[in-house]
This record gives C-alpha cells, structure tokens and sequence, in this order.
C-alpha cells in the first residue's frame, strides 16, 4: 500500500470518525450525564486526534519523497485538480513550486494539494479516444485523438488543431 494510498484512506477515515462524534455529541445534548454517550465521546475525539496525527506524519512522509522533476497532480486556485510538474521544493515552508502541464501555468501548493499523477490503464486507451497527450518541445498536455497503438504499445495521437 503506497503513502497516498494511505493518506487518502485516513481522510475518508477522517470524516466518518468526525461524523460519528458529532452524532454522539447531538445524543449527548439529549441524553446530558450518559456515561456509555459520554465514555463514546472521549474515544471518538481520542480517534480523531490520532488519526489527524497519522495523517501528518503520513504527509510528512510523502513530502520527503516529492522530488523535482516528479509528475503529480495538484490543486489550482479553482479547487480543481491538474496535472503538474514539480519544480522546486521548499521542505521548510512545505511548498512546492509546480507547472501545471494542461496550460503551463505556474503555482506554489502545500503537500496536502498534491497527489501522485495516475497513468491512464492501457485498457482504457483506445484508438479513436479522446485524450490529453503530452508534447515533448514544451512539456505540456494538449487535446488529442488516438490515431493508432503501435506493436511497443506507444500511441499515435492527433493534436487538435494542430498540423
């Protein structure tokens, strides 16, 4: 199981503890002095507090293997995610200096806005497919179709209005 993996699956964790405690808090205003209610509470705000520390040191982890020249994706100012390229990093301020490789621009993120860039499965692309391909003389993504799959499995795509 990788990091991320693991960072994602204690986010999910995360919210399902804070909303057990939040019910448990909501029977407590009903039901004030419940010592099974009350005893709950304490080691449902005991999980979250651990699990918020397992997330940080599990994102501690992952930015010690963030290095520049990593593909990733990471969050724009939209809230959205997009692919990027590590361009610097900065451990001591946890910030990352990142191209956005769909429309070149540039940005700072912390950790925790950034997640391992996913390849497409080979079984999800194609010929006829619509995709975003990366072109080597600027190193950014543009809209493509698959044209053809060759024998080494590399594809041949058409850039969109492009010649």
């Amino acid at each position: 199981m990788s990091v991320d993996q693991t960072v994602d699956d204690l986010v999910q964790k995360l919210s399902e503890h804070r909303s057990q405690l939040e019910q448990v808090e909501q029977l407590l205003v009903a039901k004030p002095g419940d010592s099974m209610l009350t005893k709950l509470h304490e080691d449902l705000k005991k999980v979250v507090e651990l699990t918020e520390d397992l997330m940080k040191t599990q994102e501690e982890r992952r930015a010690k293997e963030v290095k520049v020249g990593d593909r990733c994706e990471a969050v724009w100012t939209d809230g959205k995610w997009y692919t990027a390229r590590v361009d610097s990093v900065d451990e001591a301020n946890n910030k990352y200096g990142v191209t956005y490789l769909v429309y070149g621009n540039t940005g700072e993120v912390r950790i925790e806005n950034m997640r391992p860039y996913k390849h497409a499965k080979k079984s999800q692309v194609r010929v006829g497919a619509e995709v975003r391909a990366f072109w080597q003389a600027d190193g950014l993504f543009y809209p493509a179709t698959v044209e053809s799959i060759t024998s080494n499995g590399h594809y041949r795509v058409n850039f969109k209005g492009y010649k």
